[in-house]
């Protein structure tokens, strides 16, 4: 042990630890290469003269340096990045099905003994709008297995890597590896092998899951049952009805330059779910007329519109007061805003509509009071006499693992405290997460639009540009806030501080609103001042009270559209706006602040960000006023 633990202390000096950051973000110091070169062969022919070896035999001479060259080559994956890795292989691509790469080869050192472990990497995913070149996925685990790491982290790593990456609509990870340290040493077990997995998202679904490991354990690596699902029966329920249908107007675009023309159909919709008889005795748990309920309700919200693609690279909408301006090839259409829906899908084809419907209904159907289990939905949709398309998907898996409620989570002030926590919390759980500040969030996966919250026409824009690229449900966090000292008649203060706390909120949820699909959330950061007030922050007072009106108002405007809205109220929060407000930790001192506080600390803004999380996938709590303040003494 001497030897790895000096070995250890060697590799110290020039390997930076992660914990400060993503996992899959590594910020490495650069260190010159004789430098680090040195130190390691200084400590590797320290190591040697411990253990009691003459370095000047033939055999040793040159052992430091070999040794040295070697740990820097194995180790080489902290100084690199994932982007680095990912280069320009990410592919636009719609593939329905499972894409599967497995027996990626790897060897890595255990942290704990510095003894290798090794064996292979087994991936697959189901895509949501890109692919990976498939090279990339070796590279990857590469990336990760060139460090000092363990298998469980192995596992996570490459997992979180490609869910940062592709943000898929599944994702399953299995590492089968054996340990130097437990053949060599300790209980010296030469056979047993070490399987790790990570399955998020629709790969969970009884059905995905076994097709990987079938095709990966089929032959040579053992069956593997324990990760395999449990077999059980199943049923599937047929659902055909005249009235389940929508009459619509859209366009098939074919290419930049060529499309159908407007036109209109009745577009029927069938159903079949498959899954488990629940205790009730029904499918999934959910009665005959709830499942013809659930897909009528989105027949009608989509019946009698004009159906427009929101994220067609060839078509460019935008709205020009009470219209919907479609440009084409040169060509504008112009179409009653009350006619339109935009949807969020890059065409209006038969294709892109059945796998929408199929998104919507799975999502609604897990929203249902009595859903339970996981079900299989098949939705088909017809179009002209002959033509259909038939989209699948899963219900009941959406909330079983946090990255599979993927969907857009726009957040504005993203850039610091309980915005970046929230920004944070939102990516690990597999959101596509956009800030909306004037300062960028240099958390890497985030995508920044720098707007100024004070100036309308800038947030309009924002807010368009954030609608023509977001999908699934949509998570809209109102964080960003102005907090002026002020009192009692400063006009000009509360002008300033209502624009950004009030007004942008509700601009941008007019704007990202009207596509909204039903799962989505409108979220505000208020305060313990929403309920209460204090002197000295007249105008941050006013404007959090407002807020509460407007999610109460929200509640009542989207009542039926499957969109809930709260508004989460922190106490003392560890944020800079706190420390500047007070005068920092000797302002909070002065304060007594802390003394207010049940638990005599200040709420932390990774504690509020696992709050704004639960609340997006919880729609129990439509028009709430949840405080997280760790209890306040009243006075």
């Amino acid at each position: 042990f001497l030897l790895f633990t000096m070995a250890g202390r060697a590799l110290s000096r020039f390997v930076p630890w992660r914990r400060s950051h993503p996992r899959h973000v590594i910020r490495c110091r650069h260190f010159a290469a004789s430098s680090g070169d040195d130190a390691l062969e200084s400590a590797v022919r320290d190591i040697l003269h411990a253990l009691e070896q003459d370095t000047s035999r033939e055999g040793l001479q040159k052992t430091p340096q070999r040794a040295a060259k070697a740990w820097r080559y194995l180790t080489s994956g902290h100084s690199q990045q994932l982007e680095d890795v990912v280069g320009t292989a990410l592919f636009s691509e719609c593939f329905p099905g499972i894409v599967t790469v497995k027996d990626i080869t790897f060897h890595s050192l255990c942290e704990h003994h510095m003894l290798p472990f090794f064996g292979k990497v087994h991936i697959a995913y189901i895509p949501r709008e890109h692919v990976l070149g498939l090279s990339k996925f070796a590279r990857i685990v590469e990336l990760y297995a060139r460090r000092l790491s363990m298998q469980e982290r192995l596992t996570s790593e490459v997992a979180e890597a490609i869910q940062t990456t592709l943000n898929p609509r599944g994702l399953a990870v299995v590492v089968e590896a054996s340990h130097m340290c437990m053949a060599m040493r300790g209980v010296r077990n030469v056979t047993s092998t070490s399987v790790t997995s990570r399955i998020t998202g629709e790969m969970l679904s009884s059905d995905h899951k076994d097709v990987f490991l079938n095709s990966v354990f089929s032959s040579g690596s053992g069956s593997h049952t324990s990760l395999r699902s449990p077999q059980k029966k199943k049923t599937t329920l047929r659902v055909a009805k005249e009235d389940m249908k929508f009459s619509a107007a859209h366009y098939t675009i074919f290419s930049a330059t060529e499309r159908e023309g407007l036109h209109g159909h009745d577009h029927f919709v069938s159903l079949e779910l498959t899954g488990e008889v629940a205790d009730n005795g029904l499918l999934g748990g959910v009665c005959y007329s709830t499942a013809k309920s659930v897909a009528r309700d989105l027949c009608k919200e989509w019946d009698e519109k004009v159906l427009l693609p929101g994220q067609s690279p060839f078509m460019k909408l935008r709205n020009e007061g009470n219209s919907v301006v479609a440009e084409f090839s040169g060509q504008v259409h112009t179409f009653p805003q009350a006619d339109v829906l935009v949807l969020p899908i890059p065409n209006t084809s038969l294709e892109c509509l059945a796998g929408l419907f199929a998104a919507r209904y799975a999502h609604a159907l897990e929203l249902t009071a009595m859903f339970q289990g996981c079900v299989d939905v098949s939705v088909t949709v017809s179009g002209s006499p002959g033509q259909f398309a038939t989209s699948r998907r899963s219900a009941g898996v959406l909330f079983s693992s946090a990255p599979a409620l993927s969907g857009t989570a726009v957040i504005t002030g993203a850039s610091k405290g309980i915005g970046k926590a929230t920004a944070a919390k939102m990516l690990s759980a597999g959101w596509d997460v956009w800030n909306l500040s004037r300062t960028i969030c240099t958390l890497e996966g985030v995508r920044n639009v720098e707007v100024d919250l004070s100036e309308e026409s800038e947030v309009a824009a924002a807010a368009e540009q954030v609608a023509s690229a977001a999908h699934g449900p949509l998570c809209l966090v109102h964080n960003a806030a102005m907090h002026p000292s002020d009192s009692f008649g400063d006009a000009p203060a509360l002008a300033a501080a209502l624009s950004v706390n009030v007004v942008a909120p509700s601009l941008l949820s007019s704007v990202l609103l009207k596509s909204a699909v039903p799962g989505s959330s409108v979220i505000f950061i208020g305060s313990t001042l929403s309920e209460k007030a204090v002197s000295g922050c007249m105008s941050y007072v006013v404007s959090k009270h407002a807020q509460v009106g407007l999610m109460r108002a929200a509640v009542q405007d989207l009542f039926g559209r499957g969109i809930h809205t709260a508004v989460i109220c922190p106490g003392f929060a560890d944020t800079e706006m706190l420390r500047s407000h007070l005068g920092g930790d000797a302002g909070i001192a002065d304060a007594g602040v802390l003394k207010m506080v049940s638990f005599g600390r200040l709420v932390q803004a990774s504690e509020v960000a696992d709050i704004v999380e639960m609340v997006a996938r919880s729609p129990a709590v439509n028009g709430a006023v949840i405080h997280c303040n760790l209890g306040q003494r009243e006075s």
